[in-house]
């Protein structure tokens, strides 16, 4: 896939989304839209953090091979290129070290949640905070969407604590919501408005 084939739906402005092709987070972060070209590199790197993905996110449990992992690859890519979700991995120093993504969007209430993970490895670097800084900025000025959410286990501390960072608000709490590692979790939800983020995280023009 190259920015030539890309054809995503006008309900996402595809003159903007090809901006996150490659999108410069700064000199050591980037992210690129996800591609059949990363399916092994991001297959090891999710397999080398399955036992700890897995607490948060079941369906990790179900990636025992490349070739199963391409089957939800392509599945990502189709839900990408109906404007349903945009898909992004993350680099770190030229290492694939995580991803990004908006799922569930809706163009007509200009609305999305967002969802994130990042390899052990690189954990308190600022990474995460980085990438969703920008990838929030992104969503809201050249999506044009209004409003973001955030759901995440009560027991996922780390993800709680980013969410509140940047500035989302506890809007509720769904009760076992999931079943995680075995067992029915409830799930905060956070959310932010484009109003909120420019009144006090949004990222400061040069």
């Amino acid at each position: 896939m190259d920015k030539k084939t890309l054809s995503y739906p006008t309900a996402i402005n595809a003159k903007e989304l090809i901006k996150l092709f490659t999108y410069k987070v700064d000199n050591e972060i980037h992210l690129e839209l996800l591609q059949v070209s990363h399916t092994i590199e991001l297959f090891e790197v999710i397999n080398k953090n399955k036992i700890n993905l897995q607490k948060w996110m079941p369906w990790i449990s179900s990636v025992e091979s490349v070739d199963k992992f391409q089957k939800i690859v392509n599945r990502l890519l189709s839900r990408s290129i109906k404007g349903l979700d945009i898909h992004t991995v993350i680099f770190y120093k030229q290492e694939l070290v995580g991803a990004v993504c908006l799922t569930e969007i809706d163009s007509v209430n200009k609305k999305a949640d967002i969802g994130y993970w990042l390899d052990k490895s690189y954990r308190k670097r600022g990474i995460v905070s980085k990438t969703l800084s920008h990838f929030i900025h992104y969503s809201f000025e050249s999506l044009k969407l209004n409003r973001l959410t955030i759901k995440c286990s009560t027991q996922n501390v780390d993800s709680n604590k980013v969410a509140q960072r940047l500035g989302f608000k506890l809007e509720g709490c769904f009760k076992e919501w999931e079943i995680v590692d075995g067992k029915p979790q409830d799930f905060n939800i956070y959310g932010i408005t484009t109003s909120d983020w420019e009144n006090s995280y949004r990222i400061k023009e040069a």
